[in-house]
């Protein structure tokens, strides 16, 4: 949460021969109440993303934050209790002020509180409370006596994002006007806002997901064989199965997992889905997809996300590109890239 604010010129209460008259202070301090200084903006602009998925549960805040302000003048109050008073802005569903994006449901709220530092309290808005003045003064526009002065570091302002019900949309939060805090002033002055809450940049996105780092490294065996395993229609060894499991993915759904074995020119020439061998000649490794379906070495192969701890189903197996196999021992190291999008 970040912290501004609008100062207002001084006026000048006497213009050339012409003076208002004002009430005594005996009279001032009995009406209560204060007067209105500057106004202090917090607002809510979050420049990380915030992972969010439809199965995060109601109630679940995935952001929050809060902030003071540099010292400021607010208010100046007259002695004895002052009424503060707060309100949200727009409209509120179980205490929260739905947010939007692209002017849908976001299916998140925000909620928003003061904190009081020096009597330690915490208000949730909205809310009606009071602080007792006990300087015997009046407040003045002149400087540079002040009168029993609310200051913007005399409190906190927080905020909580609330996981609310409904679907999630994905995207930048509409900025919104979310709520003021006032005090209540001495008779016929005007009642302003010194407190403001804005939401101004605030993105929802997919939670990263990932692959399991043991299955990247891991080693799939695929022998021992001999020429004769190759006696078959496609000339080919028994598939092998392997599996890349997804370590994190909370929010699978709408996303595509995007896998690339090996690299373009890799490739046996005249053979784009066999991979080169060091040892046993005229044989070349091939991959498969969970159908056995071949898959071209630096071809990009796409499919749909899946969930943390579910697993994407891959095969091995050994080719014979032509000729007579002869035997050898190899170990061949495959380049994996995967891309969540």
């Amino acid at each position: 949460m970040k912290y501004r604010r609008v100062t207002t010129r001084r006026n000048l209460l006497c213009a050339l021969a012409a003076c208002a008259i004002w009430p005594s202070g005996e009279a001032l301090a009995a009406q209560g109440g204060c007067e209105w200084r500057n106004t202090a903006t917090y607002t809510v602009a979050v420049t990380a993303n915030t992972p969010v998925w439809n199965g995060m549960p109601p109630g679940h805040a995935p952001r929050e934050g809060k902030a003071a302000g540099d010292g400021v003048t607010l208010l100046e109050c007259l002695p004895g209790d002052a009424t503060f008073k707060s309100e949200y802005r727009a409209p509120v569903e179980g205490g929260l002020v739905p947010l939007t994006v692209r002017g849908a449901r976001s299916g998140f709220g925000i909620e928003v509180y003061i904190h009081e530092l020096n009597e330690d309290r915490l208000h949730n808005i909205p809310s009606t409370y009071q602080r007792t003045f006990t300087e015997q003064c009046v407040p003045d526009w002149f400087p540079p006596e002040e009168c029993n002065p609310v200051t913007s570091s005399d409190a906190e302002v927080g905020y909580r994002i609330v996981r609310m019900t409904g679907n999630v949309e994905f995207g930048t939060v509409d900025a919104k006007d979310i709520a003021i805090q006032y005090a209540d002033p001495p008779r016929g002055a005007p009642r302003l806002a010194f407190r403001h809450v804005k939401v101004t940049h605030l993105a929802f996105v997919r939670p990263t997901c990932s692959i399991a780092v043991a299955d990247l490294n891991q080693t799939v065996t695929l022998g021992p064989y001999n020429a004769s395993n190759f006696a078959t229609p496609e000339r080919a060894t028994p598939w092998v199965k392997f599996n890349l499991t997804t370590k994190a993915c909370e929010a699978s759904k709408g996303i595509t997992a995007r896998f690339t074995f090996g690299m373009m020119g890799q490739a046996i020439g005249g053979e784009p889905t066999l991979y080169p061998l060091d040892g046993p000649e005229h044989v070349g490794l091939e991959l498969s997809d969970k159908d056995q379906k071949s898959m071209e070495v630096g071809k990009p192969i796409s499919f749909d996300a899946l969930g943390t701890g579910e697993a994407y189903l891959f095969h091995a197996r050994l080719k014979e590109t032509g000729g007579t196999v002869r035997g050898g021992v190899f170990r061949r190291g495959v380049q994996v890239l995967v891309d969540f999008m």
